[in-house]
């Protein structure tokens, strides 16, 4: 069970602000993840934004977002894929998935304030978690970078 919602908003909408700037320069990998190896977009972004900071682990984030991502996320995202022939009932099922996405990255944010924080590397914890998620260690090294490039250009266009 997810924990409860913390009063969080500056960290929630740090957070998201993040990852829809992030997204557009990740997008293909953070899809094949999602795709290929059924990673959880949010939480790689997530373990992305706190790489350089204490985080909770990958599996204790895992849990916190189960409950919205199988309810709620999951579900909307394949109807939106099945509804190509109708694009204003895709636009909307698209707007009614941001949502849900949203509220894993408020869980994400909860999360991490509710847990007893102990340092760690973030860039393991990510590749922690993709390997875990069954990313073959040939292509391990690749999206590692990729999503390394990603952060990098995000803050290349920040400074």
């Amino acid at each position: 069970m997810a924990p409860a919602l913390h009063q969080s908003p500056v960290n929630a909408e740090a957070f998201w602000q993040f990852s829809l700037a992030l997204y557009p320069k990740l997008k293909q990998p953070l899809l094949t993840l999602q795709d290929q190896y059924q990673c959880n977009v949010n939480l790689l972004l997530f373990l992305l934004w706190r790489q350089q900071q204490p985080c909770a682990n990958w599996p204790t984030l895992q849990q916190a977002i189960n409950t919205t991502h199988q309810q709620f996320t999951a579900p909307l995202r394949q109807l939106r894929r099945h509804a190509d022939a109708h694009p204003l009932l895709r636009s909307q099922l698209l707007q009614a998935e941001l949502a849900a996405e949203q509220l894993e990255q408020q869980a994400l944010i909860a999360c991490q304030v509710a847990t007893n924080i102990q340092p760690n590397n973030g860039a393991t914890e990510l590749k922690a978690y993709l390997v875990a998620a069954g990313v073959p260690a040939g292509q391990l090294a690749q999206y590692l970078l990729d999503l390394d490039q990603g952060l990098a250009q995000l803050a290349s266009a920040a400074g």
